[in-house]
């Protein structure tokens, strides 16, 4: 969308649902199709579109797939800034021990500065 920062980007794909604020297969990986396409919806009803590639949502690639955030009666998700500070991502970042108990490379919280979050990451 055009005006936005990155850092509202990063904000409103957490908000979304995304596991990470990149937007990447990363992110959407430990994910089902059905949360991508409510992350997808919920982006798309924000007013953002894709820069790359197809502007397709997953609901119109997966129509076969019968999810339930494409039916047509399924509200559109709205962006939650409690989904955003409550993300594993979030409070991975702001707490040492979630840190440890969920990373997939406990070493490197060692070296995270806990004090100092990602922008994204504050209210």
């Amino acid at each position: 969308m055009a005006g936005r920062s990155v850092l509202d980007v990063k904000k409103t794909l957490l908000e979304c649902g995304l596991t990470t604020p990149f937007g990447n297969f990363e992110g959407k990986n430990r994910m089902s199709l059905n949360e991508i396409a409510a992350v997808d919806r919920c982006m798309h009803g924000s007013g953002y579109t894709l820069k790359y590639g197809s502007d397709e949502l997953a609901c119109s690639i997966r129509s076969d797939a019968d999810l339930p955030t494409c039916r047509p009666d399924a509200p559109v998700p709205l962006p939650d800034i409690d989904r955003r500070l409550n993300s594993n991502y979030c409070k991975a970042k702001r707490g040492y021990a979630f840190c440890k108990q969920t990373a997939v490379n406990p070493a490197a919280c060692e070296t995270r500065d806990f004090d100092k979050p990602p922008p994204e990451c504050l209210p």
